[in-house]
Parts: structure tokens; C-alpha cells; sequence
């Protein structure tokens, strides 16, 4: 059968992406589906007729693996959030200070930001279904050790140790999107895989807050525990290998064969230039600014309204574990509301390209399309301020939680569309720079609640709204900036 090569993009590339493309040329992962020439600027897409390729595989293998990375990545979030609701209960039981248990959450946070440094590149030798099954059996084992846990030293160890393997669906859930979907399909894609990332620190705390009201804190991490053994069940079952490297001879085997056989599937030198390359991203203006402007949206939207609403929220109205994680139910709502319009944006922005006969979309059109989520950021976060500010303590009112899922609704628009950016216009080096991302994103939304509570003391909730727009400001000033120049 003949190998059919893909319509190569007729979207007019600005010096600042071509520039992108001629870095980020000199290194290129071996199996980046689609696969790509190296050597060539330009060079047309091939993908052959091998069944073994997972853009091939059917859509329905597609979909259950992107399901389970998609689910995984809540996961990782789900778990360093969701013993939120317990601040109170731990500290109690502990004898420290609520601020101290919130470090539980915080070294969750930045671990997941540093670990990928070297899962990729394990990854990349060995494949990333090893890399997901050792992530989820090792992390339900931390889970145990967690709820067993009698003291606070005890948990903040085996809450760091079981984070170390969190960071995979974090960096690794944009290459599998690009191995495993072709071009047209990655932005929905990439969109679901985004808006799994955004939901794990919000319904954490709204699931467990009943977990901990009805059952108690320990089953909290029990729960955890059954959560990571029943993905390690699926991932076993249900998720083949996407990394995809053309062999010359290869040698058939069995279903179940391939299930319980790992063996390294590239036989590139591990080097100490591969942990520190992702660093280089930053030099690209098409990722760092994109970067940047996301991690600060995110932090202000899925770190800081995750974090302070049981300081804000439970001090001030003296709410229970259960009517804590139930505030968050705004947030949600504002995230899974932004997806699906992002969902339809994304299919018009598709079939204009359709229509123009571009076969791909603008990347400068993602840009255009985040300007409404950093729009609504902005009237979420002044409406949550300005109205909390102005409610007195015990005389809760449920008005504050509409501006944050206001502001949800925009941190969802923001993150999808910039991420789509940067993996369209790096597609050659999604997982370096997916690493690249959420090590930024992850260390900001770690430093975070270090100054939230600060800010909020100092300022004052009301004034807050001023300080928080003005950042937000801030963070589109990047994005504007590299669009002016996309179109110069």
C-alpha cells in the first residue's frame, strides 16, 4: 500500500514562529507523530500504512487512552487538593498551624513540576505505559502510607514520595495527544486532556469534603489508594504503547504478550543535556510568553480560589468540612462551561481552515480566541472580591462563588488555547516543551499560597479586586505583544 503524505500547512508562519521551528529543529524526538524530517524545515508529514501507529489505531482505542491520560492528569491535581476540606482537622490533630498543613498541598504541587525533568526521558527509552503503570501502583502505595500516617512528618514524606510519579500525565499528556491524534483532531484533544488538568485541584475539595464529613479524614487517602489501583487495572488492560518507532523487522506477538512485556523501544544514550534541554524552551518567545501569561491565570484561578476558599470561606462563616468542598461546585460549573465553548470554537476554527483550504488553523487565532477568557477573568475575580469583601462574617451569601466559576470559565478559555498554541507551533518537541510548561506553571502555583494570604490580609479582600485585575492585565500584555508581532 502506498504511504500517503499529509497536506503540509498553508498558514503564513511570522518571523517569531518561523523562528521556532528552525530552534527547535535541532532536536527532535524520534517517534513525534506525526512523523517528521528532521533535517527539512517544511518537510511533508508522513504516516504509512502500519496498524501499529496509534494515529491509525481506531477512534475508539484513541479516545479510551486519551480518557485514561486525561483522567490521570485530574488525578494528580485531585490529589494534592483534596485534603483541602481537612486543613482544620489535620492541624487539630497535629498540634501545628492550618499554614503548615497547607504545605501538604504546596510540596505536592512543586514535585509534580520537577519530576518530569526525568520521567520523560524514561519515557522515551522505555515507553510511557511502564512510565503510567509504576506512576499508579506507586502512588496508591504512598496513598497507604498517607492514611496510616499518625503524626505530621510521616504524611509530608509519603505525600512528596507519592507526588514524585504524579508529574507523568502532567508533561506527558500533550505528546501522547500529539502521537496518537491527527492534525485536525489534537485541539479538541488537547481542549479535554487541559480541562481534566483544571477540574483535579477544584473537585477534589468538593468530593472529599463529603468523604471527610461522613467517613473521616483517613478516608480521604483510602479512596486515593482505590482511585490509583483501579487506573493501574485500566492502564494494564486498556492503554497500549503510543510512543510509535518505525522498525524495519519486527517480530509478532500475542495480546497478552504485549501486555505483561516491557523492553526499551529506543536505544538513545540517556544524557544530563536532555534533563536540562527543556530549560532551552524558554528561550523561544512562542513558548515562554504563552507560558507565562497561562501559569499566572492559572495560579490567580485553579491555585489561589482553590486554596483560599477554606481561609476565606470556612473562617468566616464557620463551615464544615462538607459545606467547604460544596463552594467549590462554582468553579467547576465555570471550567466544564468554558470547555464546551472552547469545543465550539475549536470546530469553527477547524472547518474555516477546512473551508480556506489551510488544512490546519492559524496559530495566531488561538491568541485572538484566549482575549475573552483574560476579559473574563477580570470580571470574575473583582465580582468574587467586591462582594465577599462586602458580606459580613456569618451572613454567607452565595454571590462571591459566581464571580469565581465567572473566573473559571476564563482560566479554562486561557489554558486551552494557549497550550494549543504552543503545541501547534512546537509540535517537533511537544513533551520538552510540555515539561517546560508545567514546571513554570507548577512552581508559580506553588509559591502562591506563600503570598495569597499575605495579600488578602494586607490589601483587603475588597481592594484585592484592583491588585488582582491589574495582574491579569499583566499576564494578556505577553500574548498581545507576540500577536502584534505575529501579524508585523
Amino acid at each position: 500500500m502506498a504511504v500517503q503524505p499529509a497536506v503540509s500547512n498553508h498558514y503564513p508562519q511570522s518571523k517569531d514562529e518561523e523562528a521556532a521551528f528552525s530552534t527547535m529543529n535541532d532536536h527532535v524526538e524520534h517517534a513525534s507523530p506525526p512523523m517528521e524530517h528532521s533535517n527539512e524545515k517544511n518537510a511533508p508529514t508522513v504516516i504509512g500504512d502500519d496498524p501499529n501507529h496509534p494515529v491509525n489505531w481506531p477512534k475508539y482505542k484513541r479516545n479510551i487512552n486519551l480518557g485514561l491520560i486525561s483522567f490521570h492528569a485530574l488525578v494528580t491535581n485531585f490529589v494534592g487538593a483534596g485534603i483541602i476540606p481537612v486543613y482544620a482537622t489535620l492541624a487539630e490533630k497535629f498540634g501545628i498551624e492550618i499554614q503548615d498543613v497547607s504545605y501538604l498541598t504546596s510540596i505536592h504541587i512543586l514535585c509534580t513540576g520537577l519530576t518530569p525533568f526525568f520521567l520523560v526521558p524514561i519515557s522515551t527509552r522505555y515507553g510511557r505505559r511502564p512510565v503510567w503503570l509504576i506512576s499508579t501502583l506507586f502512588t496508591a502505595i504512598c496513598n497507604v502510607g498517607c492514611a496510616e500516617s499518625q503524626s505530621y512528618a510521616p504524611m509530608l514524606v509519603c505525600r512528596i514520595l507519592g507526588s514524585l510519579m504524579l508529574g507523568a500525565p502532567i508533561a506527558l499528556g500533550p505528546p501522547v495527544v500529539m502521537e496518537s491524534f491527527a492534525e485536525h483532531e489534537r485541539g479538541i484533544a488537547l481542549g479535554t486532556w487541559s480541562v481534566f488538568v483544571t477540574l483535579g485541584p477544584l473537585t477534589g475539595p468538593f468530593v472529599m469534603g463529603f468523604v471527610a464529613e461522613r467517613l473521616g479524614w483517613q478516608w480521604i487517602y483510602w479512596i486515593f489508594t482505590l482511585i490509583s489501583g483501579a487506573q493501574f487495572v485500566l492502564y494494564f488492560l486498556f492503554s497500549p504503547e503510543t510512543r510509535y518507532i518505525r522498525q524495519e523487522k519486527t517480530t509478532s506477538k500475542s495480546g497478552f504478550m504485549k501486555l505483561i512485556t516491557f523492553s526499551r523501544i529506543d536505544p538513545t544514550p540517556f544524557s544530563i543535556s536532555e534533563v536540562i534541554r527543556p530549560f532551552s524552551m524558554g528561550k523561544q518567545m512562542t513558548v515562554l510568553l504563552p507560558v507565562l501569561s497561562h501559569s499566572m491565570i492559572f495560579c490567580l484561578s485553579a491555585a489561589m480560589l482553590t486554596v483560599e476558599i477554606p481561609q476565606l470561606f470556612a473562617t468566616r462563616f464557620e463551615l464544615g468540612p462538607e459545606q467547604t468542598g460544596i463552594q467549590f461546585l462554582g468553579i467547576i460549573v465555570g471550567t466544564i462551561l468554558g470547555e464546551l465553548f472552547n469545543a465550539v470554537v475549536l470546530s469553527l476554527m477547524n472547518r474555516k481552515a477546512v473551508e480556506k483550504q489551510s488544512h490546519a488553523v492559524n496559530p495566531r487565532n488561538y491568541l485572538v480566541a484566549s482575549y475573552l477568557g483574560f476579559v473574563s477573568m477580570i470580571v470574575g475575580l473583582v465580582v468574587f472580591c467586591v462582594l465577599l469583601g462586602n458580606t459580613l462574617p456569618m451572613h454567607y451569601k452565595v454571590s462571591p462563588i459566581i464571580g469565581i466559576g465567572v473566573a473559571g470559565f476564563g482560566n479554562q478559555l486561557v489554558s486551552n488555547f494557549l497550550i494549543n498554541y504552543i503545541m501547534h507551533v512546537h509540535s517537533n518537541e511537544a513533551a520538552t516543551a510540555s515539561i517546560f510548561l508545567g514546571f513554570i506553571r507548577q512552581t508559580w502555583c506553588f509559591i502562591g499560597p506563600f503570598w495569597f494570604p499575605t495579600m488578602f490580609e494586607t490589601v483587603g479582600i475588597t481592594n484585592c479586586a484592583g491588585l488582582l485585575s491589574a495582574l491579569v492585565v499583566i499576564s494578556v500584555l505577553p500574548v498581545i505583544w507576540l500577536h502584534w508581532r505575529s501579524r508585523s
